[in-house]
């Protein structure tokens, strides 16, 4: 259904605070939009936009029987399709589904879905900014600002047939706002003076150095170690990994959260 023009004025105004924003730039980063407060969250901004669309008897919505998959059949306003997606019980498949609706809705370059999409993604979001702003000293609202650049920018050329829509879309941002962290902290590093630099670390807390004496010590087996490695150390997905494998992305997903397990308890019991 179409929006009310309030609801396409708060989402013009929220696209336009991401998407038309004065760009900054540093040495070290690509040029990214910054958030309209500089001591608020861009993240609450957009997720206060998008409750405004979502919200009251004109809200954005899906019809349910176009998506199918145990969604009820009746328009389903955005706010509660996040719910509902987020919901233990909600299939992989339906997730898809119900994403690939709003991917396409999205890519038609309207405003309120564009929003839309963003704010149904904004709890994954949220996880991959409180995984960047952990022990970080420089300017978070720079991490978020990459976030929500990189997100819109795949937004539009992500093939909605895809599998697992919102986590390659969060994946990609986090990746980006992840190489700007990364980028700035050896800027700040190349800055600092050499006198007061820090010892190296010693090598034997590198998590790949880890993992090879789990698997010397048989706790875990090398093709355990080599999923942990690329998915934990590295920055491979689950999804594509599983596709090399002929096997389910929840398959390899339970495998490494039981070699985990016994990776932990072993450095716990001073195995390793």
């Amino acid at each position: 259904m179409s929006a009310s023009p309030a609801h396409n004025e708060a989402a013009d105004s929220a696209y336009a605070s991401t998407a038309a924003a004065p760009p900054e730039s540093t040495p070290s980063s690509p040029r990214r939009p910054r958030s309209g407060s500089p001591s608020g969250s861009l993240l609450d901004e957009i997720d206060a936009a998008f409750r405004l669309l979502v919200t009251g008897p004109s809200a954005l919505s899906i019809d349910g029987r176009q998506v199918g998959l145990g969604l009820p059949a009746r328009p389903i306003p955005l706010l509660e399709l996040k719910a509902m997606l987020l919901h233990p019980s909600c299939s992989p498949q339906t997730r898809d589904a119900a994403w690939a609706v709003l991917v396409t809705r999205a890519q038609s370059g309207d405003p309120s879905w564009v929003l839309g999409a963003f704010g149904v993604a904004i709890p994954g979001l949220r996880k991959m900014g409180a995984r960047l702003t952990h022990g970080h000293t420089g300017r978070t609202v720079d991490l978020d600002a990459e976030l929500v650049a990189s997100f819109l920018e795949h937004l539009k050329t992500i093939d909605p047939a895809a599998t697992d829509l919102c986590g390659r879309l969060c994946w990609h941002a986090y990746k980006a706002a992840a190489n700007l962290r990364r980028s700035e902290s050896e800027h700040a590093d190349r800055r600092a003076s050499l006198p007061g630099s820090s010892a190296p670390r010693v090598p034997w807390g590198h998590p790949d150095l880890v993992l090879a004496r789990a698997v010397e010590a048989r706790v875990i087996t090398a093709q355990e170690a080599d999923l942990i490695s690329r998915t934990r150390v590295g920055d491979e997905l689950l999804i594509d990994i599983a596709a090399t494998l002929a096997t389910s992305p929840d398959a390899l997903r339970m495998r490494r959260k039981r070699a985990e397990a016994r990776l932990a308890a072993a450095i716990t019991d001073g195995d390793l």
